[in-house]
């Protein structure tokens, strides 16, 4: 978003409309501080995420983009490093050759603006239930009443009462 790139080239060249949306995100966010301010403020000026045609892996084409803003394309946005000359690479910031969008003060006063938003809890990440891994479990469906089958250990109990798990 602000930016076109030239391939031939090699470099970001601003986009006229695409830039002022950005720097419009950047003075919304030093403004209001609040990423449902900002949301509200540029949908209702009907501005729209970048708009692009990609080719699939099959071949086809495909519109993606155009969307009305939300909070996580502000947040981009605002934390994008890019818009002050910068680029990033394997979590380092290199001086770039493209033409700064905002200064390196806005940059600051917007990501200063939206240090409240923290994440606020750990990722969530999938344990295993228990330690055994079942290849048809979900898949086998009881052939009189069609309900699925599940691995459910029966027999001999541990000293807690619970079954062993083989």
């Amino acid at each position: 978003m602000g930016y076109d790139y030239i391939a031939e080239e090699q470099l970001l060249v601003p986009n006229p409309q695409e830039s002022e949306i950005v720097q419009t995100v950047f003075d919304l966010v030093i403004q209001h501080r609040r990423l449902k301010d900002v949301r509200d403020a540029l949908n209702a000026m009907g501005c729209r995420t970048k708009a692009r045609v990609v080719t699939t892996s099959v071949g086809e084409e495909k519109n993606i983009g155009g969307n009305r803003f939300s909070y996580d394309a502000i947040k981009l946005i605002v934390q994008n490093p890019l818009y002050k000359g910068f680029i990033r690479y394997q979590d380092r910031l290199y001086p770039g050759v493209h033409e700064p969008l905002i200064s390196q003060k806005v940059w600051e006063d917007a990501n200063a603006a939206l240090s409240r938003y923290k994440p606020r809890r750990k990722p969530v990440t999938l344990r295993p239930r228990d330690d055994h891994v079942h290849l048809l479990k979900g898949l086998v469906k009881c052939s009189e009443c069609g309900s699925t089958m599940t691995p459910y250990p029966s027999g001999k109990k541990d000293s807690r009462g619970r079954p062993y798990l083989y």
